[in-house]
Formats: structure tokens, C-alpha cells, sequence
């Protein structure tokens, strides 16, 4: 089990937290790894940050561009990535020392389209964390080691989030399925991540915790909705469109309602403005 895994960082503006990630990143127990870090403009000091890294982890690559946003940057990572295994973490989040090497044992033994993980929420303002069961829900992960949209009884999108954080994609799948990430101001993970686990045919989980979700840190995405507030709504409806046009939606519609419902709720919930709230309603 020597197979190597690709993660994708975007950077953008996060020299604060950058060390705390690159950290928890080049200290994996899984050492045989293909970092690439794409700095997508950044106007602070994050790029120096990536470079000195870099220097110091000769399994660090380093790339720049003009700001693209995140999605480009992650579909430049697609192309760039040479790994059995693509993850995609963000550069505000840290991870534990074991993620990739259960990762790794986990693709080798099942050789899953894609891994799920469970997840933490990090308060940056208190430095607490907490368990989020949305993230991974353990009590509805079938018996069977690998599953899919065919055993789920349409139950597959309930098990988790759009997240792209929080998963592992085995590269070839990608390649094949020519997934890539929507350019869209948020909720750009929706389309990539609901087309990859609906349409997969061999899914598996990695139960425990190993990832860190950052909150309250005025950096993310999340922060600016308020400006683009129907993202959601249009990345949803391209999953629709893109699960009908595979003949697969009838598989996976329970799963895939509960999680726009969800969204929806989630999103009305997260808008600071009233009149944007009800815009969104109407």
C-alpha cells in the first residue's frame, strides 16, 4: 500500500492559517504524497508562505494565478494531479495525522470511486470543536463496506454534505465521469460532489473524525452569500438536470430532495440580510 494520494489546496488570503494547515498536511503518517498548492492571487502574504514551505517539503508543488476563484483552482488540481486518490482541503481547515493513511488503506482495500470521512467545526473565536453528524451521518452508513446509489433505497444524499472536503475521489473516476467544479460565486462543490457520489458505483467511509472545519473567521465563502444568495438554487438544479440526463435521479430523488430542503434551510439560515432572505423565499 504504497499508492500515491494527491491534495489539492487552494490558497487565497489565508497566510494566518496557512502554517497551521501545511502543518497538519506534510505531518501525515502517509508520507507518500503530491501537495499542490495554487495560489489564486492572493493579495497577502500566502504565496511567500506556500514557497517557504515548499523549500523546506520537496513534495510540495507551488503554482500561481491570477484570481479565479476556488473552483477553477480546484479543476486546475484535477488536471495537475498525478495521485490514485484526489482530495481536495481548504486552506483554512487542518486535519488529523492519520487521515490520508486510512484513506489510502481504505481505497486499497475496496478501491471506492469515493471515500467519505467524517468532519469537526472549529470555532476560530473560542478554539473549540465540535462534532457535526451532517457531516457524516454514522447511524444511517449501511453494513456493507461498499454501497452505493443502487443498495441506498435512495438514502445515498442523506448521508452527508456537498462538501468536497470531506471526501476522497479516486482520480480515474474523475477522469472518466469528466467531473469538474462549477464556476459559480458559492456552492461551486454542489454540482462536483452530488454527481460524483450519485453516480458512483462503489462508495465507502471512514467513520471517525478527521477533518477540521474552520468557522468565525471572516475569510470563507459562507461570509459573502449575502452578494449571490440563489448560487444554491442554480447548483441544485444542474445536479438535477445532470442526474436526469444520466438516467440515475429515480435512485437517488429521496436523498437528493431531503438534501435541497436542507440546503435551503441551511442557506436562509446563514443570510444576514432580511431583504435577501426573502428573495430567496420568494
Amino acid at each position: 500500500m504504497n499508492d500515491l494520494i494527491t491534495i489539492v489546496v487552494p490558497v487565497y488570503n489565508v497566510e494566518k492559517y496557512l502554517p497551521h494547515t501545511l502543518e497538519s498536511i506534510c505531518g501525515q503518517t502517509y508520507t507518500n504524497l503530491q501537495i499542490l498548492l495554487i495560489d489564486d492571487g492572493s493579495t497577502d502574504d500566502s504565496l511567500a508562505v506556500c514557497h517557504k514551505w515548499a523549500r523546506q517539503d520537496n513534495r510540495i508543488q507551488v503554482y500561481e494565478q491570477e484570481n479565479q476563484g476556488v473552483a477553477r483552482t480546484r479543476n486546475k488540481g484535477i488536471q495537475l494531479a498525478i495521485g490514485k486518490y484526489v482530495m481536495f482541503l481548504d486552506a483554512d481547515d487542518f486535519f488529523t495525522d492519520t487521515l490520508v493513511e486510512e484513506i489510502a488503506k481504505k481505497g486499497n482495500k475496496t478501491n471506492a470511486d469515493v471515500i467519505l470521512f467524517g468532519a469537526r467545526k472549529y470555532d476560530d473565536l473560542t478554539g473549540r470543536s465540535e462534532h457535526v453528524p451532517r457531516y457524516l451521518w454514522r447511524k444511517l452508513l449501511p453494513v456493507q463496506e461498499v454501497f452505493s446509489r443502487k443498495t441506498m433505497e435512495g438514502e445515498l444524499f442523506t448521508l452527508t454534505t456537498p462538501a468536497p472536503w470531506n471526501k476522497s475521489f479516486r482520480r480515474e473516476y474523475i477522469q472518466e465521469q469528466k467531473l469538474k467544479f462549477q464556476n459559480l460565486p458559492n456552492s461551486n462543490d454542489v454540482y462536483f460532489t452530488l454527481t460524483a457520489l450519485g453516480a458512483a458505483e462503489r462508495v465507502a467511509a471512514v467513520r471517525e473524525d478527521r477533518v477540521y472545519y474552520r468557522v468565525n473567521y471572516g475569510g470563507s465563502l459562507q461570509n459573502r452569500k449575502d452578494q449571490n444568495p440563489l448560487c444554491f438554487l442554480e447548483a441544485y438544479e444542474s445536479v438535477y438536470k445532470e442526474l436526469t440526463r444520466r438516467g440515475i435521479y429515480e435512485e437517488l430523488e429521496i436523498g437528493f430532495c431531503n438534501m435541497v430542503a436542507s440546503g435551503c434551510v441551511y442557506n436562509l439560515r446563514t443570510l444576514h440580510s432580511e431583504q435577501v432572505r426573502q428573495k430567496v423565499i420568494d
